[in-house]
């Protein structure tokens, strides 16, 4: 999709919700964004897509919403997602216990020869 003109345009910095001036580069020099048709086009055509211009001039826009609105039910992707639930806390809980239980007991490791 390509919005703009190819004569370009300065882009407007807002901070905050106010426009504080241009976009510039790290240079400092003002930002221009133009649009480039031609690789947009060669892009489409290369990945089987569509390219459409939007402007107030061509009504692109009604084309892309028609072209969306005619897409068929069945071409549509459909997926789904299995989300597990992980239960080892429970048994290693039951494990520090019962290590801490054995602590506080006075177990140990015993030697034979004792």
């Amino acid at each position: 999709m390509g919005i703009g003109s190819e004569k370009g345009s300065v882009l407007p910095n807002y901070v905050d919700g106010v426009r504080r001036g241009f976009i510039t580069d790290r240079n400092g020099n003002t930002v221009i964004s133009r649009l480039n048709e031609g690789f947009l086009k060669k892009l489409s055509e290369k990945t089987g897509g569509r390219y459409y211009r939007i402007d107030n001039l061509t009504g692109g826009g009604e084309r892309f919403a028609g072209d969306i609105a005619s897409i068929q039910g069945d071409e549509k992707r459909q997926e789904s997602i299995k989300v597990y639930s992980k239960y080892y806390q429970y048994p290693l809980l039951m494990g520090i216990i019962l290590i801490l239980i054995g602590a506080a007991a006075g177990g140990g490791i015993k030697d034979e020869e004792d």
